[in-house]
């Protein structure tokens, strides 16, 4: 609960974060309808409750434990869904195709085991984001008249 708040608080934008909150809520009662367990049951009802978020990532994490998947098969599931987010997005908003998705799909996969390494490595109070110009581009994002996807 508490890992769910801080990544909750750095979230740059309003957007982003309620973004992160639809996409956890989603993920986890599609586990539940799935195989419920006692434990995402239990996360579920905190949610319910406003005790905790459901971001996301946390939300992946909590339904990692609920299914006893050990952390690297865990971490290395998390890297490839995101990957494949912003590549199912890309064909939407470009002109890249499905060969030109699956070309950098496959090249993304294939960092993903120093990926997941290197991030084992970085202690939890070194871990951090610093894109300022990615803050600014959601701030606007919230406030635009025009938008390329409902958030």
């Amino acid at each position: 609960v508490a890992l769910d708040r801080e990544f909750e608080i750095r979230k740059p934008s309003g957007e982003v974060r309620s973004a992160g909150r639809q996409i956890g809520r989603r993920r986890l009662a599609s586990h539940r309808a799935v195989r419920d367990t006692p434990f995402s049951s239990e996360y579920a009802a905190r949610i319910g409750r406003g005790e905790t978020p459901g971001q996301s990532t946390i939300v992946a994490g909590v339904i990692a434990a609920a299914e006893a998947i050990p952390l690297l098969p865990a971490l290395q599931s998390h890297y490839y869904l995101a990957g494949a987010g912003v590549c199912s997005a890309a064909l939407k908003l470009l002109r890249i195709g499905q060969d030109g998705v699956q070309r950098v799909l496959r090249a993304y996969l294939e960092a993903a085991p120093a990926a997941v390494a290197a991030s084992l490595a970085i202690a939890a109070s070194d871990a951090a984001w610093f894109d300022p110009l990615l803050d600014i581009a959601h701030l606007r994002h919230e406030h635009a008249e025009e938008r390329l996807f409902i958030s």
